[in-house]
């Protein structure tokens, strides 16, 4: 059933098998004053046999995600209404506190960052439902992006806000052919990486291939992998993280070598995504640093060339693979008026073997939580590698989130400027860190 947005869309779901009561804490209290509480509230992990509707409201380029995930749980559970409502991310966004703080608040909402929503007491603590319905069993660092510390802010640790339904995570794809040809192996080290890209250079073609919003990517892969906790505390925000420092500062060095050598396209800040993808899938680079969610574009236009997704290398052949990731998140808010509903949407999304195949055929995502059961993949491809790799950093349970998560504005306010004027040459290494860590320390303000 089509979905408009803004427009509710109805549709019926039904009963899920009981799973033993918890107790929950409303979260209320005067704003910025942390996570208050008041009485415990009793939780139930059994849908109600009678008519209920669930209102869900998510950003709209997901929309066929959303609607086919509301679709298989209504089938399943005939006597729930899903009534979803989608807008443009930046407005959802922009909007996502006033939906909380509204007595009409949805019960489910997509929510990227916490911000103050936690400390003025706008979410519901899923803490309960975690331990309630096994969640707690899921690799940490697929739940410690919402985890909140008692002040409301800190992550990392505390209790659980959000969860998500369906992972990306930023990847190498690697033209495979091109890579044969030049004589050489997948690269097991950024060492080894670096000498493919001078031999692909030398034979004509983009080592790197990079749009202009894709530079983060390349450059926290290389912060990674020597600075991983340090990038993982820092977006996190916990007490005393910085991300300046000697292995920050040599990732953004490294990157400006890079683009020095002529790894990058010479009008790299120019480029969009589309035409990096075009680029890439038409032959013409031999590696290019991108989220998974490109996973099933790329296998559907390099017919011309085979390509591979792996964990972008670090150091060394035997370091712990490590990726940037980050899911759709979710938050119940304090207002919802179907709590118990919305978080066993939220389960069903993450452990029934239906919906983790449509997170994969529908968006090209990762089903997060438990390793099974596995979707359904094809035997080969950039999307089916992108499954393995994010099976291997959920064993590692390495998993960074992203830069831009760090503060509300950062990716558009300081992020992706500060990259632009550290390409262009009129920035350094130190003042573009400081730029970023200047940004984090406004908003903590």
């Amino acid at each position: 059933m089509a979905t408009s947005p803004n427009i509710p869309r109805r549709t019926a779901l039904g009963a899920l098998l009981a799973l033993p009561a918890a107790s929950a804490l409303s979260a209320c209290g005067a704003p910025g004053s942390g996570p208050a509480t008041t009485a415990p509230r009793p939780i139930g992990t059994e849908l109600p046999g009678e008519p209920t509707t669930l209102t869900m409201r998510a950003n709209a380029d997901q929309a066929p995600l959303w609607e086919a995930l509301g679709s298989a749980f209504e089938h399943a559970h005939p006597q729930i209404t899903v009534e979803l409502v989608t807008e443009d991310f930046a407005a959802l966004q922009q909007n996502g506190p006033r939906y909380l703080a509204s007595q009409d608040a949805p019960d489910l909402l997509r929510f990227p960052s916490p911000g103050d929503a936690v400390a003025d007491g706008l979410l519901l603590p899923l803490q309960p439902y975690a331990e309630a319905y096994g969640w707690e069993d899921f690799p940490e660092t697929q739940l410690n992006q919402w985890r909140i510390a008692a002040d409301g802010y800190t992550r990392g640790e505390g209790d659980l806000y959000g969860l998500g339904i369906g992972f990306a995570l930023v990847g190498l794809y690697t033209n495979t052919t091109a890579l044969d040809e030049l004589g050489l192996p997948l690269p097991a080290s950024l060492e080894a990486m670096a000498e493919a890209m001078a031999a692909a250079t030398e034979a004509g073609l983009t080592a790197l291939v990079a749009s202009q919003a894709g530079l983060s990517n390349i450059l926290q892969n290389l912060m990674q992998a020597t600075a991983a906790e340090q990038v993982s505390d820092w977006v996190l925000g916990k007490p005393g993280a910085t991300i300046e420092g000697p292995e920050t500062e040599a990732a953004a060095a490294t990157l400006l070598d890079w683009r020095d050598r002529g790894y990058l396209a010479p009008d790299v800040l120019a480029v969009d995504d589309a035409a990096a993808l075009s680029a890439f899938t038409g032959g013409q680079g031999l590696f290019y640093v991108q989220g998974s969610w490109m996973a099933a574009a790329v296998d559907q236009t390099a017919t011309d060339i085979d390509v591979s997704f792996t964990v972008v290398p670090g150091t060394g052949p035997d370091s712990a693979p490590t990726a940037t990731s980050a899911p759709n998140s979710f938050v119940i808010p304090a207002n919802a008026e179907h709590p118990d509903v919305a978080a066993a949407f939220l389960n069903w999304a993450s452990t029934d073997p239906e919906a983790r195949d449509l997170l994969v055929a529908t968006a090209g995502l990762l089903p997060g939580g438990p390793v099974e059961p596995e979707p359904t993949l094809a035997s080969e491809g950039a999307l089916a590698d992108a499954a393995a790799a994010f099976t291997a950093v959920s064993a590692a349970d390495r998993f960074v989130d992203f830069l831009a998560n760090a503060s509300a504005g950062m990716l558009t306010g300081t992020l992706q400027p500060q990259i632009d004027l550290l390409i262009d040459g009129q920035s350094d290494p130190a003042t573009f860190l400081s730029r970023l860590q200047e940004d984090v320390e406004r908003e903590r303000a």
